[in-house]
């Protein structure tokens, strides 16, 4: 139970903010300070007082002795210092002869019966009096306020031209003004010095306490700027420098995050740079072969080369490769476009694999080409239209084109995978090859010059499935010659 109640109490401290564990730390500082300083007080003030009533009392004394010694029973003398609180008596042989036998004024007249009736106060000017009872219990102690008030007492045998008096003085111990500043002022330096020791304490404490805490912030801020890897934190409810430190994690946090975007997105533009570099090199040897074809048969034409004579034949033949030089362009516009724009859109996925298949009707009557659907799911690919059957259309047209005369060819798609596989002759080719590269292609049974493929199919389906966030696989199985190519929906 008392763990469950430090533990409450540790986090609401830790929850609490920084204002007010100031103002309570201020506020503890002040009333320790104040409380010690009363403790003190009360404590020293009592043995100030009663160290100064008593020298003050022992140098009276000492001029009442004197006086006597040298002056006798001198009535005014003696009647000043009754008047001023100090109770004299003079006696000879056991025999009370002073204030017995003096005039004293009406106010010592006054004192004397109050002196014989109790303790009573006098007041003469700013001395405030507090006379004891004199009925033989002289050492009865009265308390006023802190301080406690105990009679003076003091005796001696004075000679007088030969004659011995028993001097007695009684003085009740007095508290003024005076005396009061005095104590205070004397206090004052333990004052300074009480505050100052439990303000040092205390700031120390509290200077730790901030201290511990921004020196693990450093700490962590030092850490995050000589390390990139990703640092796991909680966020901690606390006061404002518990906020700070968990802004600084989430700001770290975030940094992290955007930065691995970033070595993604270089990386992405890296391999774009590098695929372009291949494409512009492959673009320009396909073109640059036909062109110089094209031209030695043109030059041969116009020199009348021998075996250049049949005209028609080389022009048809160059107006082939023209064409095929045509469909190339388009299709490097084509990936040029693709690369450079990302549209927006979506299509249902069945729909689109039925058109593709409508397109490629002919040449699968043709070859003779068996098609096998299954399960053609309706869900939405969030490609759009044209994108998506521009991919189809590749996949489709490659299977048809390299599927063998009477051949099969499946399409399965449900709501994981969207799975083309068909039939190939040259399977050990296609596991060595680097298929989704650009320009690569392989020999099919077609012959026509116009319908040889470029080799940009796959390397269209790869930019567009990578730009639009779909995975794919694709795998050569050797034992039943099958080429499978996947596209995850998912």
């Amino acid at each position: 139970m008392s763990i469950n109640l430090k533990e409450m109490v540790r986090e609401r401290i830790k929850k609490t903010s920084l204002y007010w564990k100031t103002w309570v730390i201020t506020a503890v500082t002040i009333l320790i300070t104040i409380g010690l300083f009363f403790l003190i007080f009360s404590l020293f003030a009592t043995r100030f007082l009663e160290n100064n009533q008593q020298k003050k009392f022992d140098q009276t004394s000492q001029l009442i002795f004197r006086s006597v010694e040298t002056e006798g029973i001198n009535q005014k003398v003696l009647d000043n210092y009754m008047i001023a609180g100090y109770n004299v008596f003079i006696s000879y042989n056991e025999q009370l002869i002073y204030p017995e036998y003096a005039e004293i004024s009406f106010n010592s007249a006054i004192q004397s019966s109050e002196l014989d009736e109790g303790q009573e106060a006098a007041e003469i000017g700013d001395t405030v009096m507090i006379e004891p009872q004199i009925d033989g219990n002289i050492d009865q102690i009265e308390t006023v306020g802190l301080f406690q008030t105990i009679p003076l007492m003091n005796q001696q045998t004075i000679a007088y031209q030969g004659i011995p008096y028993l001097v007695e003085i009684m003085y009740p111990a007095t508290v003024n003004q005076e005396e009061i500043k005095g104590v205070f002022y004397s206090i004052i330096p333990y004052f300074i010095v009480i505050g100052l020791l439990v303000s040092s304490v205390i700031s120390v404490i509290y200077a730790r306490y901030f201290s511990r805490k921004i020196t693990r912030l450093n700490r962590t801020v030092h850490s995050m700027s000589t390390s990139s890897e990703p640092m796991t934190y909680e966020a901690m409810p606390g006061d404002e420098l518990q906020d700070l430190e968990n802004s600084v994690h989430h700001m770290y946090q975030e940094l992290q995050f955007t930065l691995q975007k970033l070595n993604q997105e270089m990386s992405t533009v890296k391999r774009l740079e590098e695929d372009r570099q291949v494409f512009m090199r492959g673009a320009t040897h396909e073109l640059k072969t036909p062109i110089m074809a094209m031209t030695t048969m043109l030059e041969g034409m116009m020199a009348q080369v021998e075996g250049y004579e049949d005209h028609d034949h080389y022009l048809q033949a160059c107006y082939t490769r023209l064409q095929s030089m045509s469909r190339l362009v388009n299709e490097m516009l084509e990936v040029s476009r693709i690369e450079s724009v990302m549209f927006s859109g979506q299509m249902e996925l069945k729909k689109a694999t039925e058109e593709v298949i409508e397109i490629y009707s002919y040449m699968l009557e043709d070859k003779e080409i068996q098609l096998e659907t299954r399960h053609l799911t309706s869900g939405l690919v969030h490609i759009p239209k044209r994108n998506l059957q521009k991919v189809l259309s590749n996949l489709v047209g490659n299977a048809v084109k390299y599927t063998p005369t009477q051949g099969k060819l499946v399409i399965v798609s449900n709501d994981q995978e969207w799975q083309i596989r068909n039939q190939v002759k040259n399977v050990q080719q296609l596991k060595e090859a680097n298929i989704f590269a650009p320009f690569v292609s392989f020999e099919t049974e077609c012959n026509s010059e116009f319908e040889k493929s470029h080799g940009l199919g796959l390397y269209i389906v790869d930019t567009i499935l990578t730009q639009y966030g779909y995975h794919y696989s694709w795998e050569v199985n050797e034992v039943t010659g099958e080429f499978i190519f996947r596209i995850k929906l998912n």
